[in-house]
């Protein structure tokens, strides 16, 4: 099946704009693309009743990701309400949601059939001691880290390293800040938590604008981007959801340019249009002529994103192209997080336990 056919025919289903007229290989083709991409169960909640579907095996496999993830949901609210007390007793009266919990828990368009690895929440840096001992307390532990991997979580991230349950092995992420501090571009923390939204108890989300640009924040200045297709979806569902809210454009423009992350936003704007085209918002194409970064950027980018964003499988014919695209993300997405003279630092250390472990066949020590 070709790239372009599942560019073209995943997005609609997504939107909820249609249903593409496919033949049956190619159906089993696609639902297997969109399992893989992560964005089935988005696919079967997003198009229930499910009656346009031509085939029986496509209503099972759609009823099926619909139930997995209503189980799914139940779990994160759990999780959420868990650390939620939890946190609260430790003296924590405020976390902040952030990614795929956030939009669960919301219950904006962009958790409906989202599936996520971890919770991920922001906290005050002050109150991560107290709250990390509390989790410890109760179960909540770090895991097969090195020392290198403990500083460079402590001194250079942000957040501290992940912790897993030792019964249900969920994973939370708590964070201090929404990008590396070793960056140099982690922004003051206020301006995204400024007028965030209360949910329950001690829970909040950010406001639609914080919410969109650290969606943005997160795909574009990653490194990894198996989750990519996924990810700008997040974008496109939050873009739908928000788009008639009074002074959000404004405040997603302000924001970007407060913040120094415009090329970030410039990109969700632009990457969203092309892969969504009539399904997206018309005040994208207005935000990305006012972000324009320049005609050479924009095809740079254009080349590089749309290669890196599409789906990705086994079963899509990959060319030597996708494969540069993904090499020059990787080494983008480093260069981004850390100064050069850290990340040849980075390089060398990984270079060098990767080497010691392949020949000795030992795992480092924590």
């Amino acid at each position: 099946m070709s790239r372009r056919l599942v560019a073209q025919a995943l997005p609609s289903l997504l939107a909820g704009k249609g249903v593409p007229n496919l033949t049956q290989s190619q159906w089993s083709t696609l639902m297997k693309v969109a399992r893989n991409t992560g964005v089935l169960s988005m696919i079967a909640m997003r198009n229930h009743p499910y009656d346009k579907f031509p085939e029986p095996m496509l209503v099972e496999n759609l009823t099926a990701a619909a139930n997995h993830f209503a189980f799914f949901r139940r779990q994160v609210m759990r999780e959420v309400h868990e650390l939620a007390r939890y946190a609260g007793q430790a003296g924590v009266h405020d976390i902040t949601l952030l990614k795929g919990a956030a939009y669960i828990a919301a219950g904006y368009k962009a958790g409906n059939g989202r599936f996520c690895s971890d919770i991920d929440a922001l906290v005050s840096k002050d109150s991560i001691p107290v709250l990390e001992k509390k989790l410890n307390l109760l179960g909540w532990f770090q895991s097969g880290l090195t020392s290198y991997d403990e500083k460079y979580y402590r001194e250079w991230s942000h957040e501290i390293p992940p912790l897993k349950h030792v019964e249900r092995k969920t994973v939370l992420d708590i964070h201090h800040n929404l990008i590396p501090v070793i960056s140099n571009r982690a922004p003051d923390i206020r301006s995204f938590t400024r007028h965030k939204i209360h949910l329950f108890d001690n829970v909040y989300v950010l406001r639609p604008a914080a919410m969109v640009l650290h969606s943005a924040i997160h795909l574009f200045t990653g490194e990894e981007f198996q989750n990519g297709f996924r990810d700008l979806n997040d974008l496109y569902s939050l873009f739908d959801t928000f788009a008639e809210h009074d002074g959000f454009w404004q405040d997603l423009q302000s924001l970007a340019e407060e913040t120094r992350f415009t090329r970030e936003l410039y990109l969700a704007v632009s990457m969203v249009g092309y892969f969504y085209a009539d399904g997206a918002p018309k005040e994208l194409e207005q935000l990305a002529s006012a972000l324009y970064p320049g005609k050479l950027k924009a095809r740079f980018y254009e080349w590089l994103f749309s290669r890196l964003l599409a789906p990705w499988s086994e079963l899509i014919d990959a060319k030597r192209d996708i494969v540069f695209a993904r090499w020059m993300g990787f080494l983008r997405g480093h260069y981004l997080k850390m100064p050069l003279p850290v990340l040849l630092m980075h390089t060398c250390h990984k270079i060098y336990v990767s080497a010691v472990e392949s020949f000795s066949g030992v795992k480092a020590k924590p």
